[in-house]
């Protein structure tokens, strides 16, 4: 959440499925942004994507299997980024709703990223492409 506010995040969406963000530890690692950033929990998958393409928001995944770094991808124009979980990533339905697939290259013999970390490394490359004018 943090680092959606610092690199001109709007919002930050949940799934149904996800942990909620009000939880204390949450609230507690947000350090005051879950009061600051927009927060819409618990949205049903059906429902949201097509409100997201409905609204041309482009929808890219993280997949480290993908062929497609991130830094060779336009992130310009107004997204929304999924991230999956930390052990076991993003559900396989989930991936058709993606436009685009990105990978984070890393260093050879390294199995991930957290979850957090790369969330981040997505804001920053789109803050970057966008000369981080927020």
């Amino acid at each position: 959440m943090r680092s959606a506010q610092a690199l001109g995040g709007t919002a930050l969406l949940t799934l149904s499925e996800t942990v909620s963000p009000f939880n204390p530890k949450a609230v507690r690692s947000s350090a005051g942004t879950i009061f600051r950033l927009p927060v819409f929990e618990k949205n049903e998958a059906s429902i949201l994507f097509p409100r997201l393409r409905a609204a041309r928001v482009r929808i890219i995944a993280a997949d480290q299997n993908s062929p497609s770094p991130i830094s060779q991808a336009d992130l310009t124009e107004s997204l929304a980024v999924m991230i999956g979980r930390e052990g076991t990533g993003l559900a396989p339905n989930l991936f058709k709703e993606a436009s685009q697939l990105l990978s984070i290259p890393i260093h050879p013999g390294t199995e991930s990223i957290n979850a957090a970390t790369a969330a981040s490394i997505f804001l920053y490359e789109a803050a970057r492409q966008r000369g981080f004018r927020y």
